[in-house]
């Protein structure tokens, strides 16, 4: 290695006037056959070749084993994160299609290329999970004609992962799961994950967690049994909000799963959409990563990240998954979905057909066209003047606060 590679550098951040190379795209583990073990390939030009600018990316890595089964996959894809992350020169962020992976000039400079990062990832996953694998293959792809292949190979396995939870409810298991991955780069992080409740990432579910637990005993998923129901609506058990104070080192007291506006729980940098509350439309925005114009709070993308990604819950905002929109249960404390009244046009578009199934099933048809975007507004007078002109349901809505 031409860098140093250690757990120091794990919350190391590489911004952009010293990124030597910033790539975007999808990443996936999946399980593979007549694999070679430790075969790294690298798929278009290298980290000093100046790939600035989200360069087009994807990382493929397959994996077999006596032990190993698909609902594993998923658990190894998420400690990517954790991996590279320790490459001094390295920060990698985000999870699935939405993966950030930026490295420094610095770094470039002193040698370090996409191979050994494949390396790593190699010799890692052995350490950690050489009691379900024995061959691992790292394909690295920066070709821009060739990463979007990938991801759509990719998201075709995203979403067959995410059926496997499909009409399972939070009522029906008798046991929860927390997620600690994230402390590697927040050390007050804490995830509790139920059927109806996923991870902040979007990228550890139930199932996910579960499996987890299966391979490593001992790791940052641990199992919470649901004991001491403190709070239906709000989504709070004392056994929950124990392991809550015990993971954060107190921070925490208290963790709803079901609301944003009483005991929150915190999130890391590595989420999709922010939900913010407004409080003159009795409702709330969403807005997704990718969405960089204006908003009805008067916050952009980047200063409501710095508010939500401190780790430090703020009752009325919160950063989830997309995944996240299309649970039942999401801020079902504070009046759920119907809460909605402003999202960025694309990711509206994007969850239209999860949201309309929540609202069909509900009985209110149309409601996804009641969602005022920037096209139709960026203030929030201008969003409760919509909100008037298409009956919007928040409007009779008990207030927030």
């Amino acid at each position: 290695m031409p860098v140093k590679y250690s757990e120091d550098f794990a919350g190391e951040i590489v911004r952009d006037d010293k990124a030597g190379a910033a790539l975007y795209g999808a990443e996936l583990v999946v399980t593979g056959q007549n694999l070679v073990d430790g075969q790294v390939t690298i798929v278009g030009p290298d980290l000093d070749a100046g790939l600035t600018g989200d360069q087009p990316y994807g990382l493929l890595v397959e994996v077999s084993g006596r032990a190993m089964q698909p609902d594993f996959e998923n658990v190894l894809e998420r400690e990517i994160e954790n991996l590279l992350n320790q490459v001094n020169g390295v920060m990698h962020r985000g999870q699935r299609a939405d993966t950030s992976l930026r490295v420094s000039q610095k770094a470039i400079d002193a040698g370090l290329r996409l191979r050994h990062l494949g390396e790593i990832m190699h010799a890692r996953y052995h350490n950690e999970f050489g009691n379900i694998l024995s061959r691992v293959q790292v394909t690295i792809i920066t070709d821009p004609e060739q990463a979007p292949t990938l991801a759509e190979r990719a998201q075709a396995v995203y979403d067959r992962r995410d059926e496997r939870l499909s009409g399972m409810t939070d009522e029906e298991v008798d046991t929860f799961y927390t997620c600690t991955l994230c402390q590697s780069i927040s050390p007050s992080h804490v995830c509790v994950i139920s059927p109806e409740h996923v991870g902040v990432c979007g990228a550890m579910d139930w199932m996910d967690a579960q499996a987890a637990v299966n391979i490593r005993p001992v790791g940052p998923n641990q199992a919470v049994k649901k004991e001491g129901l403190l709070d239906a609506r709000l989504g709070q058990w004392e056994s929950v909000n124990r392991v809550a104070q015990k993971e954060t080192g107190g921070a925490l007291e208290a963790y709803s799963l079901y609301s944003m506006m009483e005991s929150p729980g915190p999130a890391c940098g590595d989420f999709d959409c922010i939900t913010a509350m407004l409080p003159l439309s009795n409702g709330v925005m969403v807005l997704g990563r990718a969405y960089e114009g204006a908003t009805p709070s008067g916050m952009d993308w980047a200063m409501l990240y710095e508010m939500v990604g401190a780790c430090t819950p703020v009752p009325g905002f919160i950063g989830h998954s997309k995944r996240a929109l299309g649970s039942p249960k999401f801020i079902a404390g504070d009046g759920g979905w119907r809460r909605i009244v402003w999202m960025d046009h694309a990711l509206r578009e994007e969850l239209r057909p999860a949201l309309e199934s929540l609202a069909a099933e509900a009985g209110l048809l149309g409601f996804v066209d009641m969602i005022a975007t920037e096209r139709e507004a960026t203030s929030e007078d201008e969003v409760l003047a919509h909100m008037e002109a298409v009956g919007h349901p928040a409007l009779a809505m008990e207030p927030m606060i």
